[in-house]
Order: structure tokens, then C-alpha cells, then sequence
């Protein structure tokens, strides 16, 4: 289960910087990601759609340190800010129910590439992906409406 102290530990051994309670890293491109350990707010870079949700951690909000891990990840690989949103939303089914699907990449012109669902590591992503295994889980029915997406991914982060 993340800690404030395992998150910050796996930050610093992939590059950020500590400046008191802030942890930093930039980007060749020049965006930024930050980590407020004291206020437990997170920064994405301003481009990434939908980031409003997913701008705070606490022991409710954990996924959403996994979220930040994962961002972080793809934007060193080389994906752009632009291209990623958070949290898109669609509605499922007959009724209102909708789901939020927790990172979406899109290609240049715009066609989903990847849908990513991060849970937590254990036992939240043991349940999904029984869940995907069973019926399809959240990743199917987020791809029953982008069905041109290329991969979905279930994502989860050892570092904990």
C-alpha cells in the first residue's frame, strides 16, 4: 500500500528533486511535475486535460499517487502532456451510470491510443482484473465506446 514515505522514496530514484516539502522534476520539453508533501497535492503539466481530480492524495485518494506514477512514466517515455487526459468520462449502459477511465492517450490527430485503469497494487488490482477476466471489467466497457483504441492497459505499481 502506498505511504507518503514509499512515494517519496520512488520519486527521488526516478529523478525528482527535493526542495523542502516539494519534490520537482522537469522535462526536456520543459514541463513540470510536482509533489507537495505537506499540503499532499500533486501537479501535473497545465496541457493534461482533466488533472483537476487527481490533484490530491491522502489515505482515501491513493490511486491517485498511482495515477501521478504513471504520468510520470509515460511522459518520460515521451509522450506529450497534450495528448493525455485524466478521468474521461463516458456514459455506460441503458441508465446513467458512466464510468471515468483513468488515463487516455490520444494519437497527433487525435484517435484514442491507449485507455489506462491504475489501481492500486494488491489487492484492488487482484479484484480488476478478476473483474476484466470474468465480464471485461471498467477497460472493456471504456473500450465498447472508444473501440478504435489500440490497447487497454491495467496498470499498478510495485513501489509501495
Amino acid at each position: 500500500m502506498y505511504s507518503t514515505s514509499t512515494f517519496v522514496d520512488m520519486l527521488v530514484s526516478i529523478g525528482f528533486k527535493t526542495e523542502g516539502y516539494i519534490l520537482t522534476k522537469e522535462y526536456p520539453d520543459g514541463n513540470r511535475m510536482s509533489v507537495d508533501i505537506e499540503h499532499r497535492k500533486l501537479t501535473f503539466p497545465s496541457a493534461i486535460k482533466g488533472r483537476e481530480r487527481n490533484d490530491f492524495y491522502d489515505d482515501k485518494h491513493k490511486e491517485n499517487m498511482v495515477v501521478f506514477e504513471c504520468v510520470e512514466r509515460l511522459l518520460t517515455k515521451g509522450y506529450h502532456p497534450e495528448h493525455i487526459e485524466l478521468e474521461k468520462e463516458w456514459h455506460l449502459g441503458h441508465d446513467t451510470k458512466g464510468g471515468r477511465a483513468d488515463i487516455c492517450i490520444t494519437d497527433p490527430e487525435g484517435q484514442m491510443l491507449i485507455i489506462i485503469e491504475c489501481k492500486t497494487y494488491g489487492e484492488e488490482y487482484e479484484d480488476e482484473m478478476a473483474n476484466m477476466l470474468n465480464d471485461g471489467g471498467q477497460l472493456f466497457s471504456y473500450w465498447q465506446q472508444e473501440k478504435a483504441t489500440r490497447w487497454l492497459c491495467l496498470y499498478a505499481s510495485p513501489y509501495q
